[in-house]
């Protein structure tokens, strides 16, 4: 499996995603353009393949885009790495789920 495939199921799996700023920069920085946006099509399908099979299992509402969900996370890279930004990008990230989150 692909190292992004494997870190993005990981991601998924997790109940708290902790993303840098500087380990984007630093990844971004390491790759040509081609490289980059081959990773990022990786990355889209992977996340598309999680939603998917929430979808299925009624857990997210249908139709969520995941090019959206990726473009949402986003915010990660902007809190803090203290307890206090881990704090705040839960409170973002249960928002952000509770969003997703199927109607009955």
């Amino acid at each position: 499996m692909n190292p992004v495939a494997i870190a993005l199921a990981s991601m998924a799996a997790s109940s708290s995603v902790r993303v840098t700023e500087s380990a984007a920069m630093a990844s971004s920085m390491c790759l040509s353009d081609q490289d980059f946006q081959e990773t990022y099509r990786q990355m889209v399908s992977v996340v598309g393949l999680f939603m998917s099979e929430r979808e299925k299992a009624g857990e997210i509402q249908r139709g969520a885009n995941p090019e959206d969900f990726l473009k949402l996370l986003q915010f990660l890279w902007q809190t803090s790495s203290g307890p206090e930004g881990k704090a705040q990008a839960d409170q973002l990230l249960a928002l952000l789920f509770r969003g997703l989150r199927a109607r009955a």
